[in-house]
């Protein structure tokens, strides 16, 4: 439990009821033990605020997981025409260069 309160105290909490069920445990943790009823307050206050905020972050994972995706696929057909225009260079190339040997 300790290791809970320590873990969930090292983030910056911006959550009212979070808040002050951290401040609230924390006071109970250098006084007491807490009772089991104080644990599952607390608990349910860092199950709902945390919930949340795993949501959130996986909301914003798969929007970054798309986008690297779509770089990715903007790079492989940025590589493909690359590869085109440069046979094209070559080929045209070629071309000038037997025009020259013939002249």
């Amino acid at each position: 439990m300790r290791r809970l309160v320590a873990e969930v105290g090292e983030f910056r909490l911006r959550d009212r009821t979070l808040t002050a069920a951290q401040k609230a445990i924390e006071s109970i943790l250098a006084e007491r033990e807490p009772t089991e009823a104080e644990i599952a307050a607390y608990k349910r206050a860092v199950g709902r605020y945390f919930r949340g905020f795993a949501r959130e972050a996986r909301q914003r994972l798969d929007e970054l997981d798309r986008r690297i995706a779509h770089v990715n696929q903007v790079q492989f057909n940025l590589q493909a025409e690359r590869g085109v225009a440069l046979r094209r260079v070559e080929k045209t190339q070629g071309v000038l260069s037997e025009v020259e040997e013939i002249a």
